[in-house]
């Protein structure tokens, strides 16, 4: 998955360099331990997802019942959001990654304001990535951009 991973990320940066988008803060623990578990979770929840073969998105952590973590579960020092999606088997791992980073981009429901966002521009806001691939080979990808709350009080839409 990380070749997967490494082509959502390339394909992430070209559509912000192309919108005249500062370059994305990657999610590392080098750069905060608080959110160097975003990339962990966002493997996760795509591995979640291929295994359920079901694009939906993480839990909200209020329902205790559901099986699906949180991100402020998985991560409890930051805040943020994430784009999900699926694609079909007919694509190479390499196209998969262009599938969805064109799919966030043509959409009208804040896929694209969140790949696109000013805010992952700015120290303490990070963005992570996950790839996996289900039983019948159908890719599940999902990219999250949150922010330190520990660090940083402006909070990006």
């Amino acid at each position: 998955m990380a070749s997967a991973e490494a082509s959502l990320r390339t394909y992430i940066a070209q559509a912000r360099a192309a919108n005249s988008t500062k370059p994305a803060y990657w999610n590392r623990s080098s750069y905060s331990p608080k959110v160097g578990c975003l990339d962990a979770f966002d493997r996760k929840h795509s591995v979640w997802m291929a295994a359920n073969q079901d694009a939906e998105h993480s839990a909200d952590g209020t329902d205790p019942n559901d099986p699906r973590e949180s991100m402020s579960q998985a991560c409890p020092a930051v805040q943020g959001r994430e784009n999900i999606s699926a694609i079909g088997t007919e694509t190479t791992t390499d196209g998969a990654a262009r599938a969805a980073v064109d799919a966030w981009m043509a959409s009208n429901m804040g896929h694209r304001e969140a790949l696109l966002s000013e805010c992952i521009d700015a120290d303490h806001y990070y963005l992570g990535v996950g790839a996996a691939r289900d039983k019948v080979g159908n890719w599940y990808f999902t990219m999250a951009s949150a922010q330190d709350t520990g660090q940083w009080t402006y909070t990006c839409g």
